[in-house]
């Protein structure tokens, strides 16, 4: 396998190969999609007909089991899953939530709220009100401050903020619209969005490629910090994630739009988030041409569903990104992917689900290298040549380990969940 970083191809050596540590044909209601993970329990997508949306009990990773499935309103499918664990005065407990889209031409809720603390008894908390042609994706977090939010599409290529901080009650807090394209794309629509630093930010992403950073710091008044430049290719999902000093937004191109010509293959596009517009850092890019999908971030590692490529792990702290780990699955189509403490969730559209086990993540010893090269050019020649004597002594002290992983924490008190 070979990977593309910068335009300069590079023999790639994959360091591991994840062994599978359990698995679940999910009852055979295939084909699946996306997945969520929140604390021990997975949720798990299905496609029409059926739309069955199975709750896995993850628990003992060596045997996933499906306990439940979610009450999906008729005619109905989950596009798009979130969950995160929620805390506040009106509702404590595991909250999921699914971007529902319709069987064929019916209509529905933009976004159903579940709680799955139970996770053999899911109920029904709330709704959004529905988006009429508003394409499907939701991305949940609760802000250090309290209030839990919810992002999900709005109309004129937009989003809308929700306070879900009683997901029983949902209530538009904030909206936001993409200008016109000042290319000669035709105008996209929202791809993805997803909130990061607590749901004081979020990035979202065209499908004509454009990529936007946007302030929540008052979600009822979302502003953009400017907009990226867009490639001529497909934009799709995305995910931000803190790399050594920087926060990078990693989105997953879906390589040439036949809309607007292309100028590079599938791959990761990575970008920096700061004050202003994202700032374009080097693309990953492999040449099996196969499309990047889903893909969850921690440490520095960016655990990303490649389809027929299976699962491949990204690891974005050293100086040229480089994978560092895989799963394929005989015949591959990786859709979903989440984290456990200690191990990885991963959905294949076919075979159903798979817990493997998890690489280590030594993030602070890649991102010190990472960002000293970044440095360099500042430092004048002066600055290189101390740096030639100072930096292989702090390097030496520079004991690498976990950065932002999730652990496992003492179970927050939460409060009795009223009888139906």
């Amino acid at each position: 396998m070979a990977l593309v970083g910068g335009g300069a191809p590079a023999a790639e050596v994959v360091e591991a190969n994840l062994a599978v540590v359990g698995r679940s044909g999910l009852a055979g209601a295939g084909p699946f999609d996306d997945l969520a993970v929140v604390g021990t329990t997975a949720v798990v997508a299905g496609h029409c007909p059926g739309g069955t949306v199975n709750v896995v009990d993850v628990k003992d990773p060596r045997r996933p089991s499906v306990v439940a499935a979610l009450p999906l309103p008729p005619a109905m499918r989950a596009a798009e899953l979130d969950a995160a664990a929620v805390v506040t005065p009106s509702f404590s407990g595991d909250l999921v939530a699914v971007a529902l889209a319709p069987c064929g031409t019916g209509t529905g809720p933009a976004v159903a709220y579940y709680d799955v603390s139970a996770v053999a008894d899911p109920r029904l908390l709330g709704e959004s009100p529905a988006c009429a042609g508003c394409p499907a994706s939701v991305s949940l977090a609760q802000r250090a401050d309290g209030p839990a939010l919810s992002l999900r599409p709005g109309p004129l290529a937009g989003v809308v903020v929700d306070d879900v901080t009683d997901p029983r009650r949902p209530a538009a807090l904030g909206r936001w619209s993409a200008p016109e394209s000042p290319s000669a794309c035709p105008r996209g629509e929202v791809r993805s969005a997803v909130l990061h630093d607590d749901g004081r930010g979020a990035v979202v992403v065209l499908t004509d490629g454009r990529v936007y950073q946007l302030d929540l710091t008052d979600p009822a008044h979302p502003t953009a910090a400017g907009e990226e430049a867009a490639p001529a290719g497909r934009g799709g999902y995305v995910a931000a994630m803190p790399v050594g000093a920087r926060t990078l937004a990693v989105v997953a191109d879906e390589g040439p739009d036949g809309a607007c010509p292309a100028t590079g293959g599938p791959g990761l596009r990575l970008l920096e988030l700061s004050a202003g517009a994202p700032q374009e850092r080097d693309p990953v890019r492999f040449t099996t041409g196969a499309s990047p999908g889903r893909l969850v971030g921690s440490g520095e590692l960016a655990y990303v569903a490649w389809h027929g490529d299976g699962l491949r792990v990204v690891d974005l702290g050293q100086v040229r990104a480089r994978a560092v780990a895989q799963f394929i699955p005989a015949e591959a189509a990786v859709v979903g992917v989440g984290l456990l403490p200690d191990h990885v969730v991963v959905v294949d559209r076919n075979t159903g689900l798979y817990v493997l086990e998890r690489p280590d993540e030594a993030g602070a010893a890649s991102s010190f290298w990472s960002d000293l090269v970044g440095l360099l050019p500042y430092l004048g020649f002066a600055g290189i040549l101390a740096a030639a004597f100072v930096v292989p002594r702090l390097a030496m002290g520079h004991a690498p380990g976990r950065s932002d992983v999730p652990s496992p924490a003492p179970e927050r008190a939460r409060a009795p969940r009223p009888s139906a």
